[in-house]
């Protein structure tokens, strides 16, 4: 579909790759201009992905990554219009569970093979994660960008 949409634009410097994100190829280093992810990264082992993403880009590349707009703890996912939802669909993937007086919600999903940060609340990534594992990944620096027509998403955007 996407590549069928490009060849109606007439654009000849685009392309579509398909990858592991946890391990991209090894001639892919400074291949690339930009990257994009949307609602995937919480499915790679975060802080590989990024690693990785981030040698595949060109210095001064940039990647789009869009992630469901989600915080660390119960407390801060009621504070957001959609965090109902986000339990919900974090009931509907995995179970949860809530750490004895803390509040801080935490699942049987095990993360191996990552690092601190890389750790997913039921089906997702949350902002403080998102921000620690972009800071430690090679990214010279990334902004978050709130899109008003998409109710439960946020997007970062990352420069090497």
């Amino acid at each position: 579909m996407a590549q069928t949409t490009l060849e109606k634009t007439g654009l000849k410097n685009v392309s579509f790759q398909v990858a592991n994100a946890n391990e991209l190829p090894s001639d892919w280093t400074e291949k690339f201009d930009h990257a994009f992810a949307m609602k995937v990264m919480h499915h790679t082992i975060p802080s590989k992905a990024l690693n990785e993403i981030c040698r595949s880009l060109k210095p001064g590349g940039t990647f789009t990554m869009v992630e469901i707009d989600s915080r660390k703890t119960l407390a801060g996912n009621s504070k957001l219009k959609h965090g109902t939802w986000l339990y919900i669909m974090s009931l509907m993937y995995f179970v949860p569970l809530e750490e004895s007086g803390t509040g801080h919600h935490v699942s049987h999903f095990e993360h191996s093979g990552g690092e601190e940060g890389d750790e997913i609340t039921g089906f997702l990534w949350s902002k403080e994660n998102i921000e620690k594992a972009v800071a430690r990944s090679g990214f010279k620096e990334y902004t978050e960008a709130k899109v008003p027509y998409w109710l439960f998403e946020s997007m970062y955007i990352c420069k090497k």
